[in-house]
């Protein structure tokens, strides 16, 4: 989801949200943020990727209101069958051609608040961005900084993206573009050449990966609520500290899901040993709002299961 990286617990902007309308080509396709890229990218049918790429900012239109239409049609398509494994790469390459080709949002992440070497963090859109969303940018800064960056920090971030992707049998899709956003490293060729004779769709270059197909669907679901509560949750902290007026709590998670109550919500607030009545850090309550929901639905849905 988008929301700025943060240096030295302030946000780095632009040139690390993932949302921010920036223009910039990927083989010849235009984009107009990271997140419409990393959606097209994402599907499996070149129709469907057209599609994402056809939708376009409206005129006045914020980036967080142009990013969530591109999510929104990144869930209507089909995606590429071993996007678990390549998502991170998907995600890295949109942001890499973003920043390369816009010097001037580039020098902000190479300028990073004045600490140019200074880890980033993000929060706000699940524990799973919210850990390789720094990873990428800052792999992206040492390589695109005017020295070329610092060798063991570029061997290390990649290999943890290498690590993420042969962790899914996932071969890497960068060399599957065109362009400077390539690298190779000894595993990525390696794991590449292994998977060379791995039947392909004719709509797509992606590979049959092996997985544990109900974990990966669980986590997704968790990742992806977990990132839409926090950033309405975050839309709503007006102070940025972190925390909101407990009496914001039902209209967020109503923005989410409409049969949140304010019993339920009272109910949820008791159980967390959390005031009704103050206000709150709203990121303690995400895994307890998520099981809540589970339990909810298993209730509702259980005899159909069965």
């Amino acid at each position: 989801m988008g929301g700025p990286c943060l240096c030295d617990g302030k946000a780095v902007s632009p040139g690390t949200d993932n949302f921010e309308q920036v223009q910039f080509e990927i083989n010849g396709v235009t984009y107009f943020s990271a997140e419409q890229a990393y959606q097209a990218i994402k599907m499996r049918k070149e129709a469907d990727r057209a599609k994402i790429a056809r939708v376009k900012p409206k005129a006045g239109e914020k980036g967080w209101d142009h990013g969530m239409r591109c999510w929104q049609a990144g869930q209507l398509g089909t995606a590429r069958r071993d996007w678990e494994a390549v998502k991170v790469e998907a995600m890295y390459l949109a942001n890499r051609r973003k920043l390369e080709q816009n010097p001037a949002v580039l020098s902000s992440l190479l300028e990073s608040n004045g600490s140019p070497k200074a880890p980033l963090t993000h929060m706000g859109s699940g524990k799973f961005w919210d850990k390789w969303n720094p990873i990428i940018l800052m792999l992206i800064r040492e390589e695109l900084s005017s020295d070329g960056g610092d060798p063991d920090t570029i061997t290390m971030l990649r290999g943890e993206m290498d690590s993420y992707r042969d962790s899914k049998r996932g071969r890497s899709i960068l060399q599957d573009f065109a362009g400077p956003a390539a690298p190779t490293t000894s595993a990525a060729a390696g794991t590449a050449a292994a998977a060379a004779a791995e039947p392909t769709d004719t709509d797509s270059p992606d590979v049959q990966v092996t997985t544990q197909g109900a974990d990966v669907d669980s986590q997704n679901a968790s990742d992806t609520f977990e990132g839409n509560v926090l950033t309405l949750f975050r839309q709503a902290d007006d102070t940025g500290d972190g925390r909101i007026d407990s009496r914001k709590v039902l209209s967020v998670l109503q923005r989410v899901d409409a049969s949140w109550t304010e019993d339920r919500v009272d109910r949820l607030l008791e159980s967390a040993d959390l005031s009704t009545d103050s206000s709150i850090h709203y990121e303690e309550l995400i895994s307890r709002i998520f099981l809540d929901a589970c339990n909810r639905l298993s209730m509702e849905g259980g005899s159909e299961e069965a």
